[in-house]
């Protein structure tokens, strides 16, 4: 169940996991491994290429279905 302070996010395998609210692709990469974190430049966030950097609650709609992303 997602709350104000924390955002599903499903993985290109289709697993749907929660996440902090300030959470960025960056810090998700780097809850995955350092290799990963370190080789990431972008993410496709719901179809839209964004910086690593960009907090994923900026890009979360009025929608409840979880936000879809890969990393690029």
């Amino acid at each position: 169940v997602s709350t104000a302070t924390s955002i599903q996010v499903q993985l290109p395998d289709g697993k749907v996991i929660e996440v902090a609210h300030d959470a960025t692709p960056l810090s998700i990469a780097k809850s995955i491994g350092e290799r990963l974190a370190n080789a990431v430049i972008a993410a496709k966030v719901n179809d839209t290429i964004v910086d690593a950097s960009r907090r994923l609650a900026d890009l979360q709609s009025s929608s409840s279905a979880p936000l879809s992303l890969k990393l690029l």
